[in-house]
């Protein structure tokens, strides 16, 4: 069971499920652009932003990403 007692929203209109980058540091997420629209009808783009909420950062230039990933880590070497 997870406690959702400190649960706090970070971003609203977020479409799909948002994804923590391999060293957690970042929040990647797809936003609607107009809000109280379904998907279907609206636009949406990816997004970052800090665990904290700060930093929002659009990502992506597409109009309909909806599905935030992250690449794998490149390692020198490998």
């Amino acid at each position: 069971m997870v406690a959702r007692r400190n649960a706090k929203t970070l971003v609203r209109d977020v479409v799909g499920h948002p994804t923590w980058s391999p060293d957690g540091t970042a929040i990647a997420v797809a936003k609607l652009a107009r809000p109280g629209l379904i998907v279907r009808q609206n636009e949406s783009s990816i997004y970052t932003l800090k665990p904290d909420g700060t930093s929002l950062t659009r990502v992506s230039t597409g109009t309909f990403d909806l599905h935030p990933a992250w690449r794998p880590v490149q390692r020198p070497g490998s």
